[in-house]
């Protein structure tokens, strides 16, 4: 049993770790492409209202919004 114990262990030596904690989220962070927010006709608003209004119960929809300068699709 106590061999058991020595292989646990030692495999947790070798379990991958952040040695910078937050350093993943700051490269993303600065990757992120800051972009302007696009202004759209009434036209198009019109057809994006249409859309919404005839929208039934478990249809899908992929979303596109802007949110602290960029655009999240979702």
């Amino acid at each position: 049993m106590a061999k058991n114990s020595e292989h646990q262990d030692r495999a947790k030596i070798f379990l991958s770790f952040a040695a910078l904690k937050g350093f993943e989220e700051a490269l993303k962070e600065k990757e992120k492409v800051i972009v302007k927010k696009k202004t759209i006709s009434e036209d198009i608003r019109m057809t994006i209202s249409y859309r919404l209004n005839i929208l039934k119960k478990n249809d899908m929809v992929k979303v596109v919004y802007y949110d602290n300068g960029e655009y999240i699709k979702l």
